[in-house]
């Protein structure tokens, strides 16, 4: 998961690709909404 800073504005997060999904599935944890 990529985040990225930029002065002045939002902070710019990443996409979650289907691999990560499946990572945080299997730890049994549920992937952020925000990254999704």
């Amino acid at each position: 998961i990529e985040c990225f800073e930029v002065p002045g504005q939002q902070l710019q997060i990443g996409e979650t690709t289907k691999r990560q999904i499946e990572l945080y599935t299997k730890l049994g944890v549920t992937p952020p909404a925000s990254l999704q």
